[in-house]
């Protein structure tokens, strides 16, 4: 959330309001409005409006005093602990509230400056009547407004200064001309050194032409903004025969501020126990800045020059109805209601003023019992939450339960059907395989087998797989060709090597070729007098890599012994 702050300062034409925000550690002004307020007078539901339509956000504002609603005293008081400077103050103010008969609102702080002539502590004590500050919140109230406090718009004069001003250094004065009031800060190295409120404006220039025209006060006013030219007389050659009477007729009434400027800066030195004040430069600001030549008729008069300040000429800031300068107070409240550090005097009345006392002194109790109401509070909520977490989790485990439940019925469905069909698989491979197997063996015979071989027997068997175990169950053995035979030498060639040549091509047929056997095992029985042979022949798929799978090449046979068969794999006697 960003820091931001509002100011309301209450001028005699206008209500004057400016929000400014913190911006990468620096102040900037954000929003500002300025409603019309005849002879000070304003409507609460008119205000609120204009800060909603100008986008003012901020809800407590801190207001200024100024003029015949404000008194400034300056105490002496040496350096004590806080506790006994306060019993000293209030001792003052009772003193005060006694001979004045009224009920006062006020607040004290020590000076940031220092005195050159005493090490005592200069206290600033800022009183107004606490009637004017009930009357005044009860006015904001309405608008949607609260009040954080009030202050000497002097003081607001300082902190605009100090935020949106020049970096100086010795001894600078700024001053706030108003309509009916006027404020002044006295500088020194960044440091407010005095503050002074007059209850004196420009009004005494209105007046002025008002009585020597005897014209209107509106007549007087618009002579003023539109003839009137302070600068010193060897300056404003070229003016109107009535513009040069109405600049005439100003001069007396300038004198009076100029005399007000003077008698500041002589008070300063006096009730600041200074040794010397030496101002180098004035800052001119507040709605009579703007009157023309009024910064040359100072400069002339005081032999220092005269600047206007506007606050606002940096931040791009364009504020209906007013000029920059008439933003000044506004500016510096808004800023000591953004920055909880700037040096301040905050006047309550005694009621708001008892309720935050109460808030301090107990601050710590309703600290522990609010941390308590929200431990209890989020301690039921985090409860509740794990109660809802569980029982959440509960659901999803019952529901992941069944869920796999019903998957693993179904997997073991679907194994015992997947096992059936294996099954009705294998049958019908069993049986295809046994009709194939005749049908290709005795192609196989027809096809390959030598005149000095021939077949006594064949018949179709079952027999266990290699490696398996005897088995009772006719569906669990395979179907095999057995085929039986004899042969007898012819001619020249042995009847045994006619035998292993017949072997040979039959391993040696391609994978392509029907006749070609899936397995075959084949032994003989060499007689003298006759030669008798075995072939137990599958055409059932073996598994892939089996030992057995003759879909390989075949290996190369061995060499024949001499006068001996030839040694063939799986064959043996019988």
């Amino acid at each position: 959330m960003a820091q931001r702050g509002l100011g309301l300062d209450e001028g005699g034409t206008a209500v004057r309001a400016v929000e400014v925000e913190k911006r990468e550690g620096a102040f900037v002004p954000a929003r500002a409005v300025v409603l019309p307020a005849a002879d000070g007078s304003w409507q609460p539901a008119a205000l609120k409006s204009a800060l909603a339509a100008a986008g003012i956000k901020s809800r407590a504002a801190v207001l200024g005093l100024t003029g015949k609603d404000l008194v400034i005293k300056y105490q002496q008081v040496p350096p004590v602990a806080d506790f006994q400077l306060k019993k000293i103050v209030e001792f003052e103010l009772e003193e005060i509230r006694r001979q004045s008969g009224d009920a006062l609102a006020a607040d004290f702080n020590v000076m940031p400056a220092r005195a050159d002539l005493t090490s005592d502590d200069l206290v600033l004590l800022a009183l107004t009547r606490e009637a004017r500050v009930d009357e005044r919140c009860a006015q904001l109230a309405p608008a949607g407004l609260a009040a954080r406090h009030f202050t000497p718009n002097a003081v607001a004069l300082f902190h605009a200064f100090r935020a949106f001003g020049p970096a100086t250094s010795g001894d600078v004065l700024v001053a706030s001309i108003g309509r009916n009031a006027s404020d002044f800060a006295v500088v020194r190295d960044g440091d407010l050194l005095y503050a002074r409120s007059v209850s004196t404006g420009g009004e005494v220039l209105t007046e002025a032409l008002a009585e020597a025209f005897g014209v209107s006060r509106s007549k007087a006013e618009s002579l003023k903004r539109e003839l009137g030219d302070l600068r010193p007389r060897d300056r404003r050659a070229g003016l109107s025969p009535q513009a040069e009477k109405v600049s005439y007729a100003l001069e007396g009434a300038a004198g009076r501020l100029f005399s007000m400027v003077q008698s500041t800066l002589q008070l300063a030195k006096s009730q600041m126990q200074l040794n010397q004040l030496n101002v180098s430069k004035v800052w001119l600001t507040g709605g009579s800045a703007a009157m023309k030549g009024l910064d040359d008729y100072l400069a002339a008069s005081l032999g220092v020059p005269v600047q206007r300040f506007d606050p606002l000429a940096d931040a791009s800031l364009a504020v209906e109805g007013a000029s920059g300068c008439e933003m000044a107070v506004a500016t510096g409240l808004a800023v000591m209601a953004a920055d909880a550090e700037a040096w301040s005097v905050e006047v309550i009345g005694a009621a708001e003023r008892r309720r935050r006392e109460f808030r301090r002194k107990h601050a710590f109790t309703l600290a522990a019992v609010a941390l308590v109401i929200a431990y209890l509070g989020l301690a039921f909520v985090r409860s509740s939450e794990r109660h809802d977490e569980a029982t959440r989790a509960a659901a999803k485990l019952r529901v992941e339960r069944d869920r796999r439940q019903k998957g693993a019925a179904r997997v073991e469905a679907l194994l015992a059907e997947r096992a059936e069909l294996s099954a009705r698989v294998d049958a019908l491979e069993k049986r295809k395989a046994a009709g194939d197997g005749l049908l290709r063996g005795l192609q196989m015979l027809v096809t390959h087998l030598p005149e000095d071989l021939w077949v006594a027997t064949l018949e179709l068997s079952h027999e266990d797989p290699p490696g398996a175990g005897k088995g009772k169950d006719k569906g669990t053995k395979r179907p095999v060709i057995v085929v039986e035979g004899a042969g007898k030498s012819r001619g020249s060639r042995n009847v045994d090597a006619a035998y292993t040549d017949f072997v040979q091509k039959v391993q040696a047929l391609p994978a392509s070729v029907d006749e070609r056997p899936g397995e075959m095992i084949e032994t003989q029985n060499p007689g003298r007098e006759k030669f008798e042979y075995r072939l137990t022949l599958s055409w059932l798929k073996r598994p892939e890599g089996s030992p057995d799978d003759l879909e390989d090449e075949p290996p190369a046979p061995e060499a024949a012994p001499p006068g001996g068969r030839p040694a063939g794999r799986n064959r043996g006697d019988r």
